[in-house]
Formats: structure tokens, C-alpha cells, sequence
């Protein structure tokens, strides 16, 4: 596999800063041979509402030799951008405009963002695809300058549902041109809606389904190759096509990662890869990065 010219960010799957279980993680992060640092969205959530803490926990990761560098906003259903409820609008420009500035207090490169599933919302007449079209780039508008301020990249993610395709995103990239603002290519999430000749709607997972209006899934052709210019960070993970399994690179699934490596090791706005293997206590750190080292992807 070509060796990448960025580095792997490990993720930090505990949610709850300061606690024992969570600098036991950065402790065995950092004995397994971690460098840099994926912040989960969970700690984002808890800094938004605790700011002056964020500088302590920039200290207690550094403090081992690691370095913070990627984190997830928070993405529950009614934090996502383009949510279609005005009343709820203005709440979740504040809460990713904070998540910003927490992550520029961290020292953060790229903070993942969501689009809103509209399957999360069938209820609301005004969920379409339009709407969250519409509510995505006026949340950006609002969005982009509090990201230059604190120097961090918005990376918006490819999900599963249409909302957030590969078909979807590049067109808000090339709408504001910013360097702040690119794509966080999520290597599962491409695989689940690529188009694939054995593949049929009624194999998917019913998470997937749901993801869709009636259950209707549109395959995409070439997704990391449509994104390619636009992607900043990456989330890397493996799944045989039909659920969002976030296994080990060809360990189980089905992602072809010599094209993929390929693409990515060609990307011109590249800054990190992120590991988003389900961390079930079956491999330590060490053995998990020298696992996404056998496909080019090195700390």
C-alpha cells in the first residue's frame, strides 16, 4: 500500500474529560505509540458548556506527549446543520459556533460536522432535501468566520442518507471557497452507498433504510474520487457494504483499500486521517496502529 503523506490521528473514545477512565486512555494512547488525538464529540459537548476547562484538557493530553488534532462536533439529531425547525435554528448555530471555539482553544486542525438526516424528522413538512440545503448554508454563513477566527477546519462528513452524499457536499465547498471549510471523507459511510453489482436495497441494514425516504436507496459511483479535492480529514473504517460496521481495514469488509489509499495519498487538502475502529477491547493501541500501518497509514 502507498505510504500517506499525513499523519493517523487515534481515536479517544471515552466522553467524559478528567475522569480515571479517561486519562487511562490517553495514558495507554500514548504507551501503544499514539501521536496525535481524535476529541470525542462528547467532550466537545461537555467543554461547550464547561469553555474554561478546555485549556486544562489541552494541558492534561499534551502533558503525554500527545497532540490534539481532530475532533467531532456534536451530531444528535437536533445539533446537526440544516435542521428544519426555525425555533431550534439559531440554538444550533450557537452550540457549533462554541464547538469552534472550544476546538481553537485545543489547538484542533479539523472539527466533523453533520448535515441533518431527514429521517430523523418525517414529521416536520418542512424536512426536505431543499430545506436542508437551504438551513446547511445559513448555518455555514454564520459558522465559517467563528472557524477562521480559531484557525480550525469545518469538515463536513459523507454520511449514509442523500442529504450528505458524495453527490451533495463538494457543491457547499465551492459555494464559499474557504479554506476553512472542506470534507471529512468517512470511508464506511462511502462504501454503504456506493454502488456495487451484487448489492440490492433489501440487504441493508434497517439503520440504512431508515436512512432513506421509503426505503428507497440511491447508489453513488465514485465517491471518494468526486470528494478528492475538497477532503481535509478522513475517517477510516471497513464494513461489507450494506451497514455502518466500523470494522478494521480488510478484516471483514468489503472497501477496496488499494484505491482508496491510492486517492487519498493524492488529496491536495489533506491534513489528518482519523481511526474510527469500535474500540470492543479486542486489540490494544499498539496493535490497532500497526494494523492501519499495513495499508500506508503511520502515526
Amino acid at each position: 500500500m502507498v505510504t500517506q503523506k499525513v499523519p493517523l490521528s487515534w481515536v479517544i473514545y471515552s466522553k467524559n474529560p478528567f475522569t480515571k477512565e479517561y486519562l487511562d486512555e490517553l495514558d495507554a494512547a500514548a504507551a501503544g505509540g499514539a501521536k496525535n488525538v481524535v476529541i470525542h464529540n462528547g467532550v466537545i459537548s461537555y467543554l461547550v458548556k464547561n469553555m474554561s476547562q478546555a485549556e486544562q484538557l489541552r494541558k492534561d493530553i499534551e502533558s503525554r506527549g500527545l497532540i490534539p488534532v481532530d475532533a467531532h462536533a456534536p451530531f444528535a439529531p437536533k445539533e446537526n446543520l440544516g435542521y428544519p425547525v426555525e425555533r431550534s435554528r439559531m440554538w444550533i448555530h450557537e452550540l457549533q459556533k462554541d464547538s469552534l471555539r472550544v476546538a481553537g482553544v485545543l489547538g484542533l486542525k479539523t472539527l466533523t460536522m453533520h448535515i441533518g438526516r431527514l429521517c430523523f424528522h418525517p414529521d416536520i413538512p418542512a424536512s426536505t432535501p431543499e430545506s436542508v440545503r437551504k438551513y446547511t448554508l445559513e448555518c455555514l454563513d454564520e459558522l465559517l468566520p467563528v472557524a477562521e477566527e480559531n484557525k480550525v477546519i469545518i469538515a463536513l462528513e459523507n454520511l449514509f442518507h442523500p442529504t450528505a452524499t458524495c453527490d451533495e457536499l463538494p457543491a457547499y465547498i465551492e459555494h464559499y471557497n474557504s479554506e476553512y471549510l472542506g470534507i471529512c471523507f468517512d470511508a464506511g459511510h462511502a462504501n454503504v452507498v456506493e454502488k456495487e453489482s451484487t448489492k440490492t436495497p433489501d440487504q441493508m441494514d434497517e439503520m440504512i433504510k431508515l436512512a432513506w425516504p421509503d426505503g428507497i436507496i440511491t447508489y453513488r459511483e465514485n465517491c471518494v474520487e468526486k470528494m478528492l479535492p475538497h477532503i481535509v480529514t478522513t475517517h477510516l473504517h471497513d464494513n461489507n457494504g450494506r451497514g455502518d460496521h466500523h470494522q478494521f481495514p480488510g478484516v471483514k469488509g468489503n472497501i477496496d483499500w488499494e484505491r482508496i489509499c491510492n486517492a487519498l495519498a493524492q488529496a491536495p487538502r489533506l491534513v489528518s486521517h482519523q481511526s474510527e475502529v469500535k474500540n470492543d477491547g479486542s486489540f490494544t493501541t499498539a496493535e490497532g496502529i500497526a494494523h492501519f500501518a499495513k495499508y500506508g497509514f503511520l502515526v
